[in-house]
């Protein structure tokens, strides 16, 4: 087993650990019955505001003063999500006068509201798609994006599991997942960018460690001063804190804006969706800055929860659409038609049940379960029929419509009577349903010639008959990248051989494609190219064939087909 799968198994297992564990702990989440002023001031200092719900402890009053860093250092480190009905004895500070408050945890009371289960729906949201890029993601973007989902779902477990080391539980977080997160986040968008201007990229690369390592700086040096040392430390942390956050959000859009300005179409393409999820989250990066999110229930928080989904699902479909996982692994036809035939068995035996129930006496029964069979097949037969035709219309009606036409090709290509309107019904059949920015037929003679193309830029018109991807496509039948040699036609892009009778006949080769090919397409252009060789093979056998039988009864001479064999070119269409 090789490091990559080992490490993606050890991520993937931490995880959904913490997943689990913050699941069974939730309804254990205890808090102080009190809040904060969130008004600057040191570290570790609360100013006491009532609850909405619940009154001040005995001996606290609005506007005294709690210190953490007055605590032992064993309650110190417990600060943070405490189980509830844990006791910690601080000093209560009213101006010069101070005495000693016992403060017990209670429930939160917004354990089940909207705003948490919201806030937990959307963790697994991010898990689900961090779990996805992860293990079918195709491309050193999909896994970047994969680190920053996944830091980002275990970065709520982290932060909500009670223990009794509460301090250590923020200090990972803070330390570790944040930061993770937003250097994926920008690694992501950095391998989308394409082409940045070195000297701008150095810029933005230093601004984006900057806003990471800084506030990584003031978190441990608080956690050092307060937790460790017990002394206060009269230093704007959250600020701070909330600043690099929104810094950290914008850096990575402002990369992908910066790319998007410079690339060509192709690339335009895949960066779009992308930019535009950055480009909220870097929004709501900012938007943060003022909600507080530690305060309990809030409408900011929840309108907060509601648009972090938006970028997740935006990241989800731009994945799909640039191919970094194959869409037919998440929306296959056997999982839909499975889904939707237990869906009508559902159907099928609740309306049975449903009308049964009305049956009066053993002959009315009878009938019944006679009956009801036979009406609801008949009526749920021609249901799962259009549904059938809905599914292929909403999410394979142009892969369907490709096989179509491509199948129907291989069939009829052995019935097509001149070779250059078979060459150009290729072409034009895969620029239609392939939709690649290319494509091009190169046929064995004496090397490799083009014996046709669509699209640009052009190719070169013969290829020599040792080019790698030429000995490549020899040596095995399959579909080859362009960029798995170094080879004439360049990087990017497919070749599927042409291969009758043990011999490579050529090869159609298509351009490269913003959203890539699927391994169905592959297929389907490697069955085509296949039936398309051996119908121009025979197309050649039988010229050879006439030629052969014209020159043994005489009706052509010898040097007369020694020149036609010299100078005659097959046409070439589309260019």
């Amino acid at each position: 087993m090789d490091r990559w799968r080992l490490l993606r198994i050890a991520v993937t297992v931490l995880v959904l650990g913490l997943q689990l564990a913050y699941i069974l702990t939730a309804g254990n989440i205890g808090r102080f019955p009190l809040r904060c002023d969130n008004a600057p001031g040191p570290a570790g200092r609360c100013v006491v505001l009532p609850l909405d719900d619940v009154p001040l402890p005995t001996g606290l009053q609005p506007g005294d003063v709690l210190y953490d860093s007055e605590l032992p250092l064993r309650q110190r480190l417990a600060i943070g999500v405490l189980p509830a009905g844990h006791a910690i004895t601080f000093q209560r500070h009213r101006g010069a006068t101070q005495a000693s408050v016992r403060l017990t945890t209670i429930p939160r009371s917004w354990n089940e509201t909207t705003e948490f289960r919201a806030g937990r729906a959307l963790n697994l949201i991010y898990l689900a798609l961090g779990l996805l890029l992860l293990w079918r993601g195709r491309d050193a973007v999909a896994w970047n994006l994969a680190g920053a989902c996944m830091a980002l779902a275990a970065s709520q477990p982290v932060w909500n599991i009670p223990t009794t080391w509460g301090a250590l539980d923020i200090l990972f977080a803070r330390l570790v997942l944040m930061p993770l997160r937003e250097y994926f986040f920008f690694a992501a968008a950095r391998s989308l960018a394409g082409n940045i201007p070195r000297r701008l990229l150095r810029w933005l690369t230093f601004g984006m460690a900057g806003a990471i390592a800084v506030p990584m700086l003031v978190r441990a040096t608080e956690f050092a001063v307060v937790v460790l040392a017990g002394r206060h430390f009269d230093f704007p942390v959250d600020a701070i804190g909330r600043i690099a956050q929104g810094i950290t959000g914008a850096l990575p859009a402002l990369l992908l804006l910066i790319g998007y300005r410079h690339a060509d179409a192709v690339q335009r393409l895949r960066i779009r969706w992308f930019l535009l999820a950055l480009a909220i989250w870097a929004g709501l990066s900012v938007f943060a800055i003022f909600v507080d999110l530690e305060s309990g229930a809030k409408p900011g928080l929840l309108l907060l929860v509601a648009l972090l989904t938006i970028p997740a699902l935006l990241i989800a479909y731009a994945a799909l659409r640039n191919r970094l996982v194959e869409v037919s692994y998440v929306v296959s036809r056997t999982f839909i038609y499975s889904t939707m035939g237990a869906v009508v068995v559902g159907v099928f035996v609740l309306v049975e049940n449903a009308l049964s129930a009305f049956a009066v006496g053993e002959r009315q029964g009878a009938l019944l379960q006679l009956g009801i069979p036979l009406a609801l097949g008949l009526a749920l037969n021609q249901l799962h029929k259009r549904i059938e035709r809905v599914i292929e219309r909403l999410f394979f009606r142009r892969q369907f419509a490709a096989e179509q036409a491509l199948h129907r090709l291989a069939h009829e290509s052995t019935y097509i009577e001149r070779p250059e309107h078979l060459l150009q019904r290729t072409l034009d059949e895969i620029a239609r349903h392939l939709r690649p920015a290319r494509a091009a037929i190169y046929r064995r003679e004496d090397d490799y010639r083009k014996s046709g193309q669509t699209g640009a830029p052009d190719w070169p018109e013969q290829v020599d008959p040792d080019d790698p991807l030429f000995v490549a496509l020899r040596a095995d039948t399959g579909v080859r990248d362009l960029h798995a040699s170094s080879g004439a036609l360049g990087n990017g892009g497919l070749a599927a051989p042409m291969h009758v009778a043990g011999r490579l006949h050529g090869a159609i080769v298509l351009g490269e494609r913003a959203e890539g090919y699927s391994p169905d397409e592959r297929e389907l252009l490697r069955k085509t190219a296949q039936a398309v060789g051996s119908a121009l093979y025979a197309l050649k056998a039988r010229e050879d064939a006439t030629l052969l039988d014209a020159l043994v009864h005489g009706r052509i001479r010898l040097q007369a087909l020694r020149q036609r064999a010299a100078l005659t070119e097959p046409p070439s269409p589309g260019g």
